[in-house]
């Protein structure tokens, strides 16, 4: 067998081949008949190329046959050298194709067959790829295309194919990228119903790229999605009985098809019914439709969209309470007096009788009516501020209060007192009864509480003027001022003096029945419980007209060592220094303006119309320059332990003000909101839900997209954490969710809730501190002022020894100068206190704990000194002992 051939060399690679070139070996064992054969194999070791080289002058042949090892293609070319050509070297240049291992071989071949080989390998290089072609898109549907294409080999390299949706308009591009030269089609999902796209497909290797020509493609046509901007929009000229429901077209990308018209169906007559709409060409047309409507009742609300398939839409959901507003002015329409001067009479030093109409009080076209009387008012006192303040009717000052000043004159119960009295056996005329008579100043109101409204005795000789006042919901109408009634002048010494004695008597038993009243009530206000104020200058910032209202005192600070013992004392009869003390409370709440809450066009924002934020602590939002009530929402700051805006007391969200709290949320940089109350607790919706309904599946409200990134339950409350994004910034709202505090009580147990307001506060820590907190329940004024109280109070006593005082008295006393009512009822404010005296009994067993374990360290570190001196004296007197036997042993 002959030897290898020498000097086998790979030479000029490209991606489409390389030159071999090779000597002959150093001892070949024939000179007359031998030649070579030239193999190569690609990297799965299939024969690519065998060529037999054959000397052409040489006098012996060789038989192809008889030689083994060949490729099994048993055609193989042959090429003819001379002899002289084989004794020289020689070459081959090879075709072949890009990126692949080719393995070279060359044996000689001698009358003894094929020799030894000579071997070696060698990688052809990567090239572009060729430029896709018939780009094809299969199983068109309205949310997924399947996108095929060719390519002509060869295999280019390593190849990766990038396809791509172009889409047009608003829809987000789509990219898929598929690795290898074989793959030829791809599927695309979560495609933009009825959206055309722009398809291209190009093919890349290290070394370049190629893409195709680009094909159009339009996803079939779907059902809508929700319209957009679906809202009440009450009717103009402050009509009551009508309301405009309005919407805009689905935005563009989920109208998913050509609509065609709207469906609305609404319950105003009873039953629901349906008006169909015809879809304008401008899909920024604003479509409405007035319906009937009864004041502050309920009604229901649906639209949705329907294509030229005749496929419905998603169906958008509105809940909205006819809003109620000033009852209908009598005296304008019918060009009647309510109360006529002319039918004055009885007229006294203390009290006169008037005739008024009945309809002006029962007006209750715009609403029903919830409150009615008559306002008294001293002429000379009788300025515009005065008459404007009568829209606050349910907290006029009583006769106790007026001081000579404004008042109002009748209780809840008066209009229909005297229409029963009417309506006994001597009843006028049916065609009389409307016209109803009132004695002014007829009471003894010596003995009734200062708050309550009584008909009190009038001053002789004054003139006064009386204003007739009748309110629903949606504010108070006020009659014209009717007047001056001038009361008798006490007559002289000379003409009367059986009338001064009885007038005389009269006044004596008036003022000793007012003295033993006034000493009764403050007596039962100001009980054994009241705590004297710390110093004279804690109550300096405390000023009232009332002298009864300014000796109430406003600080009442408690030791906290002595908590247990001030608790269980307030709890004494039935809690009755507790009720006395959260009277006066209420008697020291502020009452500032809530101009921008009493707005028309923002009362129908607020929860409850009696839960309205005061002017100069509400939140603002952003107008950018729309309508002033644009940045009006239910919410006011409110001072914590450790800033005077740490939290948002808010209430919880109605259908119309679910954007609005986000944007809040956004604008004042929140990151925990906590949620006191159930969205729905019993048949009585509380909150809407204001949140998306799934983990992952992101939703809309204004300009703000919210999404659940987590969620869970830990025992008592849900925990939620969301992402919230509003243009290209995104962050991180924690969402803390109470579920056991029903509204207007007290019912969960102490553990319980400072266990949560502890694992809230464990969540508290920058960058979460960089913006207040979010608390709301349903109104935001109960359960949130009672949170907001002992989240304070904890922080306080955490970080104290218990020789300071807390005032709880004074700290709601200041939240409520924030937020009116809050911490809404006793049964709170007493829960507030005993809540307190837990978390004391938690800090002195933690102390406790505390110094059990600093003692038993002590007795540890004792024993292992004693342990430590007992073997270093083990060890001395071994040493010792070791030492004498080693001197005696010497």
């Amino acid at each position: 067998m002959s030897e290898a051939p020498r000097n086998l060399q790979i030479t000029g690679v490209t991606s489409r081949g390389f030159n071999i070139s090779w000597d002959k070996p150093g001892e070949i064992y024939s000179e007359e008949n031998y030649g070579y054969v030239l193999q190569i194999k690609d990297d799965q070791d299939k024969c690519v190329k065998e060529i037999i080289y054959r000397c052409s002058n040489c006098s012996g042949q060789f038989l192809i046959s008889e030689l083994n090892g060949l490729c099994s293609s048993g055609i193989q070319p042959e090429i003819g050298k001379t002899k002289q050509e084989l004794e020289g070297q020689l070459t081959y240049p090879a075709s072949l194709n890009p990126d692949i291992a080719y393995t070279v071989t060359v044996t000689a071949i001698n009358d003894a067959g094929r020799g030894y080989p000579a071997s070696d390998t060698e990688r052809t290089k990567e090239e572009a790829p060729q430029k896709p072609d018939n780009v094809m898109m299969e199983d068109v549907m309205a949310k997924s295309v399947k996108v095929t294409w060719n390519i002509a080999d060869p295999r280019p390299g390593k190849t990766t194919y990038k396809i791509t949706l172009d889409a047009q308009e608003q829809a987000d591009d789509k990219v898929i990228v598929v690795e290898g030269f074989e793959n030829r089609s791809c599927t695309f999902s979560n495609l933009e119903e009825f959206w055309s796209y722009q398809v291209t497909v190009n093919a890349s290797t290290a070394i370049g790229s190629n893409i195709s020509d680009v094909k159009e493609i339009k996803t079939l046509p779907a059902a809508p999605g929700n319209v957009l901007s679906f809202r009440p929009i009450n009717a103009p000229s402050d009509n009551y009985r009508k309301l405009k429901i309005v919407w805009k077209a689905p935005e563009l990308l989920e109208r998913n098809s050509i609509i065609t018209n709207y469906s609305f169906r609404h319950n105003t007559t009873g039953v629901f019914q349906t008006e169909m709409l015809n879809q304008e060409t401008d899909f920024t047309h604003e479509y409405s439709v007035m319906v009937d409507v009864v004041p502050e009742e309920y009604y229901s609300f649906e639209v949705f969209a329907i294509n030229e398939q005749n496929e419905n839409g998603s169906v958008s959901y509105l809940n909205k309470q006819a809003v109620a507003g000033v009852p209908k002015n009598i005296e304008n329409t019918t060009q009647i007096k309510v109360i006529p001067k002319e039918k004055v009479k009885d007229v006294q030093q203390t009290q006169f009788t008037v005739t008024f109409v009945q309809e002006f009080f029962e007006q209750s076209e715009n609403g029903q009516i919830r409150a009615t009387g008559l306002v008294a008012c001293v002429e000379s006192k009788c300025s515009t501020s005065n008459i404007e303040d009568l829209s606050d009717f349910n907290n006029m000052d009583t006769w106790k209060e007026a001081s000579k000043g404004t008042y109002r004159v009748t209780d809840e119960s008066w209009l229909e007192v005297i229409k029963a009295k009417s309506a006994g056996p001597n009843a006028r005329r049916k065609r009389d009864v409307t016209n109803l008579e009132y004695t002014v100043g007829s009471e003894n109101c010596a003995s009734v509480n200062t708050d309550e409204y009584c008909n009190g005795p009038l001053h002789p000789d004054t003139r006064y003027m009386l204003f007739a006042v009748a309110c629903t919901n949606g504010g108070c109408l006020i009659s014209q001022p009717y007047g001056p009634f001038i009361t008798l002048a006490v007559p002289d010494e000379d003409n009367n003096l059986m009338i001064i004695g009885i007038v005389v008597a009269v006044g004596v038993v008036v003022l000793i029945g007012a003295v033993v009243g006034f000493i009764l009530l403050r007596r039962r206000k100001s009980g054994p419980g009241k705590m004297k104020p710390v110093s004279e200058s804690d109550d300096e910032d405390f000023t009232t007209i009332d002298p009864a209202v300014a000796k109430i005192q406003r600080k009442r600070p408690i030791l906290l060592n002595e908590i247990e013992e001030y608790v269980n004392k307030m709890h004494k009869d039935s809690n009755l220094l507790f009720s006395a003390e959260y009277e006066d409370l209420k008697t020291l709440s502020p009452k500032h303006a809530c101009e921008a809450a009493d707005r028309e066009e923002n009362r129908m924002r607020n929860r409850y119309i009696n839960i309205i934020p005061f002017d100069h602590t509400r939140v603002k939002l952003s107008t950018n320059g729309e309508d002033d009530s644009s940045d009006y929402i239910n919410a006011n700051y409110l001072p914590g332990y450790s800033s005077p805006r740490e939290y948002i007391g808010c209430q919880g969200p109605i259908p119309g003000t679910i954007d609005d709290f986000w944007r809040m949320t956004w604008e004042q940089n929140v990151s925990v909101v906590v949620m006191l109350t159930l969205c729905k607790e019993g048949q009585k919706i509380k909150c809407e839900q204001y949140w998306p309904d799934e983990v992952g599946e992101p939703k809309q409200y204004g300009d703000v997209i919210v999404e659940i990134t987590s969620y869970s339950n830990i025992r008592t409350y849900d925990y939620r954490m969301f992402k919230i994004t509003n243009g290209s910034t995104t962050r991180v709202v924690k969402h803390f969710h109470f579920l056991s505090w029903l509204d207007f009580q007290a019912n969960v147990h102490h553990d319980i809730i400072l266990d949560f307001i502890e694992h809230v506060r464990q969540h508290v820590q920058p960058p979460d501190t960089s913006g207040p907190m979010i608390i709301h329940c349903s109104a935001g004024v109960g359960r949130t002022g009672t949170y907001i109280a002992l989240d304070h109070l904890m922080q306080f006593i955490n970080e104290h020894d218990f020789d300071v005082n807390i005032d709880i008295f004074d700290l709601v006393l200041k939240l409520r100068e924030n937020r009116q009512h809050m911490v809404q009822t006793e049964q709170q404010y007493v829960f507030i206190h005993d809540c307190v005296k837990e978390i004391m009994d938690r800090k002195r067993r933690q102390m406790e704990n505390i110094y059990e374990n600093q003692a038993f360290l002590e007795k540890l570190n004792a024993a292992q000194d004693e342990n430590i001196y007992q073997n270093e004296q083990s060890l001395y007197e071994n040493v010792s002992q070791a030492k004498s036997e080693q001197n005696t042993e010497l």
